[in-house]
């Protein structure tokens, strides 16, 4: 449990959340650019209400993203 700790203290509890975003808009509508809209969104509302966009948190949703990809072309290859 440690070591997942010290994980996210490095990369930030707020990128994993964008990268578990990322897999859930991926898995939901199965395409990158939808997770690439979704991102953008989220972080223009960010720059809107806080003052702040987020290309590190745009990064970290896209490759949520990419990550429900990967896993789902394996997934269907060993199938």
């Amino acid at each position: 449990m440690r070591c997942i700790d010290k994980f996210a203290n490095r990369i930030g509890l707020d990128k994993i959340i964008h990268f578990l975003g990322g897999w859930v808009v991926y898995d939901v509508f199965e395409s990158l650019w939808a997770v690439l809209v979704v991102a953008t969104i989220k972080e223009l509302y960010d720059e809107y209400s806080y003052g702040g966009f987020g290309y590190w948190d745009s990064l970290a949703t896209f490759l949520g993203g990419v990550a429900a990809l990967v896993v789902l072309i394996i997934k269907v290859n060993l199938l």
